[in-house]
């Protein structure tokens, strides 16, 4: 593995943070070592300094959509932080009339598809099918090749193992060859999008549900004021957001949300 140096760690935060919005100081730069070690074969480059300079000046974009690729390749399973979704169950479709209207949702960094189709499953075991095949959920997600893979609902059995019961696994999935396939009633209300939180954010309806967990930990605090205040704006008042369990609005965006706790599933955040 090669070693990344001082100098260089500083000149590839700055290149990942304009590329993603992701912030990765000094004490997190093995990362670049342990998500980048493939690109030195592909590239025939020695240090990060030569790495750097080709994706850099790389005109296509490929080697940028590697690194893109590489960097946020996010943890992720079906129904991570079960808490989390009993409380979407017990608390926060009940709040949001879930069985009397359709309801628009927003998985924000959805990776490859596991949480959107978490809420999917959830929504259809609380509300049933009246309003379910009217429901929208946006899945969105900085990488390509991410999103390309949670448009097709198809997941090996290590995957599968990762937050599926056997009742939830034989309802919504399908054996596809050696893999399983999320069933098409479950497929067909959740779409995907390619989008990276720092830029533009804006839609022609406002969203009922915002899922936005484990995104902004790893932005800088002035990111994560700019990305609650877009997603504040996207939101209808009386909308919910859901952030991570250890993450809090506390002196981010106070004004726009208030918390509403939920011992002891956790919190989740009402728009004012």
């Amino acid at each position: 593995m090669i070693s990344i140096q001082t100098n260089e760690t500083a000149i590839w935060s700055e290149l990942v943070h304009q590329l993603c919005g992701i912030k990765i100081d000094h004490s997190r730069a093995y990362l670049y070592e342990t998500r980048l070690f493939q690109l030195f074969r592909e590239t025939g480059t020695s240090s990060f300094e030569e790495l750097y300079s080709k994706v850099k000046h790389n005109k296509c974009g490929t080697l940028q959509k590697k690194v893109v690729d590489l960097i946020t390749t996010g943890e992720t399973s079906f129904f991570r932080d079960l808490g989390i979704f009993e409380l979407l169950k017990s608390r926060i479709l009940p709040e949001l009339k879930a069985t009397s209207r359709p309801l628009k949702i927003w998985s924000t960094a959805c990776s490859t598809g596991q949480e959107a189709y978490s809420i999917a499953i959830a929504l259809c075991e609380y509300c049933g099918s009246r309003f379910f095949s009217k429901t929208k959920i946006l899945a969105t997600d900085i990488s390509e090749s991410a999103i390309f893979r949670a448009s097709k609902g198809i997941y090996n059995q290590f995957e599968i193992n990762r937050g599926l019961s056997s009742e939830r696994l034989s309802s919504w999935f399908l054996p596809h060859c050696d893999y399983w396939k999320v069933r098409d009633k479950i497929r067909q209300i959740v779409s995907f999008r390619k989008m990276n939180l720092t830029g533009a954010i804006s839609f022609n309806k406002k969203f009922d549900l915002v899922f936005c967990r484990n995104v902004a930990i790893y932005f800088s605090e002035e990111d994560k004021k700019n990305l609650f205040q877009k997603i504040a704006k996207v939101i209808s008042p009386g909308g919910i957001l859901v952030l991570g369990s250890t993450e809090s609005l506390l002196g981010l965006s106070a004004d726009s949300f208030e918390p509403v706790r939920a011992y002891p599933k956790g919190i989740y955040y009402r728009r004012l």
